[in-house]
């Protein structure tokens, strides 16, 4: 049976799925420390017909339980494949039959709309990648230093500069009565509005919010791209299947 076949009975996704969705595919897993920073990966958003699959029990959880019924009713059929130095990869890709564990082959999708839903993603669109930085200080010096190109070079140094800004100031100006306080509060309280906060500790707390604004601008730019691969397959299937 051809893709089109497969997903012309498939329900179409809520804004609500598609919205967790895109929250699910930044957040989920840790592949994103396997991503090449120069280069990225390749994503394809497509539905998926088959989700009688094998979940974890327990990580990552999923809104509406573990299962291929939570799956559904979280996201729909919306899925998503990836490709890192040549090879594909997908989540929940095994099936338990008769008590053993195998392999789910690949649903061949549509070779002329694979680039309309498809796109690059840099392992910066994960809400962790700066927890993993260390992974990627080598590919990081050689953007610095002009050895890689980058789409988002100057913007991807900017922050750099400025994660280590703030690093330096946490080492070098601040006590651990002041590092004890700073974790005690709400850091996304504005400084610059609240007089309560010594120069020092507000100082550092501006220096973590331009940090942190830049890579919100680094993490944007994915969703985008995420947001744009979706709009183009929903109207292929709608154009498709009559939705």
């Amino acid at each position: 049976m051809n893709y089109l076949k497969q997903i012309a009975t498939l329900s179409f996704p809520t804004a609500d799925q598609i919205q967790r969705f895109k929250e699910h595919l930044v957040q989920v897993h840790s592949w994103y420390k396997h991503l090449p920073l120069s280069q990225g990966a390749t994503f394809i958003i497509y539905l998926e017909p088959n989700l009688d699959r094998e979940y974890p029990l327990k990580h990552p959880a999923l809104p509406f339980g573990n299962s291929k019924e939570g799956y559904q009713k979280a996201f729909g059929h919306l899925y998503y494949r990836y490709r890192i130095d040549g090879h594909w990869y997908e989540d929940y890709s095994t099936q338990l039959v008769n008590g053993k564990r195998k392999n789910i082959p690949f649903t061949p999708l549509l070779t002329a709309n694979l680039s309309r839903w498809s796109t690059t993603l840099y392992p910066y669109c994960h809400q962790e990648f700066e927890e993993g930085i260390s992974l990627f200080e080598e590919e990081l010096q050689q953007i610095i230093q002009g050895q890689k190109q980058h789409p988002q070079a100057e913007l991807l140094i900017h922050w750099y500069h400025k994660r280590i800004e703030r690093e330096n100031y946490w080492n070098d100006h601040l006590n651990e009565s002041d590092r004890d306080f700073l974790v005690s509060i709400d850091d996304q309280q504005d400084p610059l509005k609240n007089d309560q906060f010594p120069p020092k500790i507000a100082q550092f707390m501006c220096l973590e919010q331009a940090a942190w604004q830049i890579e919100e601008e680094l993490q944007k730019v994915e969703l985008q791209k995420i947001d744009d691969a979706i709009n183009y397959l929903l109207q292929d299937v709608k154009q498709y299947v009559g939705h």
